[in-house]
Formats: structure tokens, C-alpha cells, sequence
């Protein structure tokens, strides 16, 4: 039995392929809606988990000169 390689490059061009009808269906405003709210979410963890990494800097600093 012969295995044909897949590349990185057909493995995309496949996942398009699959991927392809879903978003351009003509009544897709809910599914692109709750990527965006998705996308949002992330972005706002990732912003405090920012804020909580420079706080807890500013804070042991400040333990660490007493």
C-alpha cells in the first residue's frame, strides 16, 4: 500500500473546501455574529491577563523593596 503525503498546503485547500459553503450561505449573520462575540471575548481575556500580569508586577516589586 502507497501513503501519499498530505502537505500543509492541500491540508488548507481542503479545509476551504469544507469550510467554503457554511460561510458563504446567504443567511450566515448569526454564525459570523458569534465570531465576532467570540473573537471579542478572547481579546478581553487576553487584556486582563495583561493588566493582572503588570499588576502583580507593581505589586511584588513592592513587597520585594519593604
Amino acid at each position: 500500500m502507497i501513503t501519499i503525503p498530505i502537505t500543509f498546503c492541500m491540508l488548507i485547500a481542503k479545509y476551504l473546501c469544507l469550510l467554503k459553503p457554511f460561510w458563504l450561505r446567504k443567511n450566515n449573520k448569526t454564525s459570523v455574529l458569534l465570531i465576532i462575540i467570540i473573537l471579542a471575548m478572547i481579546l478581553g481575556v487576553v487584556k486582563i491577563q495583561v493588566w493582572l500580569n503588570d499588576w502583580n508586577n507593581d505589586f511584588f516589586n513592592a513587597l520585594s523593596q519593604k
